[in-house]
């Protein structure tokens, strides 16, 4: 049933986060500042680096909810951002139900700010179920699938089969009260959204560019 495993590093306060997930298991791993290259030294002084080690064993659903009609759970990969809000990853996984209809699920791998320690274990927030598949480039080999900067926004392209369509999706993590919000960005028609071949979110504008590398066309969309 699973069958990737995916690894996706970030940085809080200084100290290195490497997350990976593994058949039905999460792990973190961190390492402290005090143990990396942060000095001006070239060629860093020989030193035994140690991390810790934590894992969350997830339910077979990925805990979306939906129990035993989940057939098939496949990682997709795993985003990284700068953690300045404390989002250190976003694990983004495919979630078959009854062996047809697909799903996107989302995991938000989270640093409380009252963290009472310089090295706290992230938290798993409640994971966000999104309609549909994310659509692959044709002219890559990467999703179109994005998070901003400080991890507190995801666009993604799905693929809805049983509408027949496509849709351009975002996820907002809002702060302070630290919950999710997941929209449907409207674009206009005379875009072609099988020709999106990759985007970028500007969340200090609040926009979304579009590119069509085929054709050399990018669209500017609001979002904000």
């Amino acid at each position: 049933m699973w069958e990737n495993v995916e690894i996706g590093t970030s940085f809080w306060n200084g100290n290195l986060y490497i997350h990976s997930e593994y058949d039905s298991d999460s792990f973190q791993q961190w390492v402290r500042r005090e143990l990396l290259p942060y000095d001006n030294s070239v060629i860093p002084a020989v030193q035994t680096c140690y991390s810790l080690c934590e894992s969350v064993e997830h339910p077979a659903d990925m805990g979306c909810g939906l129990g035993e009609n989940v057939s098939n759970v496949e990682s997709e990969g795993i985003l990284t951002t700068r953690s300045e809000y404390g989002v250190v990853a976003l694990a983004i996984h495919t979630i078959t139900v009854q062996g047809s209809h697909q799903f996107t699920l989302i995991n938000f791998w989270v640093i409380d700010d009252a963290s009472p320690t310089d090295l706290p274990f992230p938290s798993l927030y409640p994971s966000v179920l999104i309609p549909g598949t994310i659509k692959g480039s044709d002219v890559s080999t990467w999703y179109l699938c994005h998070a901003s900067n400080s991890g507190t926004y995801v666009i993604l392209l799905s693929y809805i089969e049983e509408a027949l369509e496509t849709r351009l999706q975002m996820v907002h993590f809002k702060l302070p009260c630290r919950r999710f919000t997941v929209h449907t960005i409207e674009v206009p028609p005379f875009v072609n959204m099988n020709l999106i071949t990759g985007f970028v979110v500007d969340e200090c504008r609040g926009t979304v560019t579009l590119c069509q590398a085929e054709n050399g066309e990018i669209f500017l969309l609001n979002f904000a």
